[in-house]
């Protein structure tokens, strides 16, 4: 018999900061996103994104989910 109570210890999200650099991503941050998706969900959050324009946080977030479609599942909005 198989106990009910099995404690999950896996990871099921991971939020990832993104630092808003004005451009775009960076290189690293792709890589990593990538290699995060194939175990874990990933969620990417832009950081002190109260510090930007509403013009400039649209702009950045348009480019975080163009650069991240190649991410496996793409991120949703």
């Amino acid at each position: 018999m198989r106990d009910r109570y099995v404690q999950d210890t896996r990871i099921h999200c991971c939020l990832y900061f993104i630092n808003p650099t004005g451009h775009s991503l960076r290189p690293i941050d792709v890589t990593v996103m990538k290699k995060l998706s194939e175990v874990v969900n990933v969620v990417p959050v832009i950081a002190k994104a109260d510090s930007l324009t509403l013009e400039e946080r649209e702009s950045f977030k348009q480019k975080v989910c163009t650069a991240s479609s190649g991410v496996a599942g793409g991120i949703g909005r």
